[in-house]
């Protein structure tokens, strides 16, 4: 069950890794600063009413979050000049499920 709640995270990794892999570009790093930039200011420049608001300090979460796994996927998929993409991206998302399943058993 824990494996199962883990795909959609090693999910975004896999993609993350894929689309770099594939176009060894600067678009997923560029989203990724993006959305962990986006979620630092909306926490610095919020104040006081962001802090206090639950729905707004999820959604700050959820874009630091999710930016620091497209991050780790641009990273992993920098790879992808030596070891063909899609190999590369389930290894990723295998890497992914089987780190996040052991920390949740670990805690």
């Amino acid at each position: 069950m824990g494996l199962i709640l883990t795909l959609p995270f090693g999910a975004i990794v896999g993609l993350a890794t894929y689309l770099q892999a594939r176009s060894r570009g600067w678009r997923m790093p560029a989203l990724a600063a993006a959305l962990f930039g986006g979620g630092v200011l909306a926490a610095m420049l919020g104040g006081q009413s962001v802090s206090q608001n639950g729905q707004m300090r999820a959604l700050i979460g959820a874009m630091l979050f999710v930016g620091g796994l497209i991050a780790l996927g641009a990273l992993i998929g920098l790879a992808g000049r030596w070891i063909h993409a899609r190999k590369l991206a389930w290894a990723a998302v295998g890497l992914t499920c089987g780190a996040l399943w052991a920390y949740s058993w670990i805690g």
